[in-house]
């Protein structure tokens, strides 16, 4: 329907300007249109369906997460299992570095997450070089040596090894700054970009951290996508064994860009009403149009008709 009004107004605006407002209602739509279907088809550079994301007040119920991890892990339903400060798409806390061989005053401002083991493997986060994270190696652990010169491990995103300048960053020195203070960590592992943040804005800088147990707000599980009650069912039963006292709060994680996205989606509805509407309008006013000219040519007949039968006269 829009197409065809949108057919028409191109057809008749030299002949009715008022016409524009319906054309450029029916294009906003459209554009609308394929922004939404952009935002929902985009690959985001990670997995996000059959994720079952737990919420966990780690100060108040898993400090360590580890024990109901194992207790899932043994489930062939449970296909991978991780905990992160905060979801993939979420994160927006980012503090200042700066890096080996960089200027005195060269910094940039890099997002990161603290996450466990199994974060890039539960979501499918393609690792591009270097390894992942490693209960092997205790040095690892974000805070795992007191000595702020090897305080851990991170695993940056591409973004952050072009802004770093290194084509080779494996073993290289992440520095971060708290005032005087430098905290200095070793990269092991660049993963492929992904969107962390809203599609309209830039892939930006990210460092992971390897976090101490008592740092994992979600706990995610990629489950199978068959027998999904019975999956719950199991998640359920080893959260209240370890959590009798706290509800069982979960959530699928593709709902969350459903909800992301909903505002658009509206606003995308709300031009679809209006596009309606305007071509509705813009008919009337083309068909006012043409029983206007269809009343003048009958006039017009008319009147030579009556001079036609005047002229045979004489």
């Amino acid at each position: 329907m829009l197409y065809g009004g949108l057919f028409l107004c191109l057809k008749f605006i030299p002949q009715n300007t008022g016409n524009w407002s319906v054309l450029i209602v029916c294009i906003s739509t459209m554009i609308f249109s394929r922004q939404i279907s952009y935002m929902r088809n985009k690959s985001l550079g990670y997995a996000k369906d059959q994720i079952v994301v737990v919420r966990n007040q780690r100060d108040t119920t898993l400090r360590n997460i580890e024990p109901f991890k194992q207790l899932l892990e043994s489930n062939p339903r449970i296909l991978a299992i991780t905990g992160s400060m905060v979801l993939p798409q979420r994160i927006g806390m980012y503090n200042n570095v700066t890096w080996e061989g960089a200027a005195n005053d060269e910094n940039i401002a890099i997002n990161h997450n603290t996450v466990d083991y199994d974060f890039l493997d539960t979501f499918e986060i393609p690792l591009l070089a270097g390894r992942n994270f490693s209960p092997e190696f205790v040095s690892d652990a974000r805070g795992g040596s007191r000595d702020p010169k090897n305080a851990g491990a991170v695993i940056l995103n591409e973004t952050a090894v072009k802004r770093f300048g290194r084509d080779d960053p494996i073993g290289k020195k992440v520095i971060q700054k708290f005032g005087e203070l430098r905290i200095i960590y070793t990269v092991i592992g660049v993963v492929k970009d992904f969107h962390f943040s809203d599609l309209k804005k830039p892939i930006q800088p990210l460092k992971n951290f390897l976090g101490p147990r008592s740092t994992k707000n979600y706990i995610s599980l990629r489950i199978n996508s068959e027998h999904v009650d019975e999956s719950l069912k199991a998640i359920k039963s080893a959260w209240n064994q370890f959590n009798p006292n706290y509800p069982f709060e979960y959530f699928f994680y593709d709902s969350v860009f459903a909800e992301q996205y909903r505002s658009e989606e509206r606003l995308q509805a709300l031009f679809g009403y209006f596009s309606i509407l305007a071509v509705f309008i813009g008919c009337l006013g083309l068909l006012g149009l043409a029983s206007f000219a269809a009343e003048q040519k009958t006039k017009e007949i008319g009147i030579r008709k009556t001079l036609g039968h005047r002229a045979a006269e004489w």
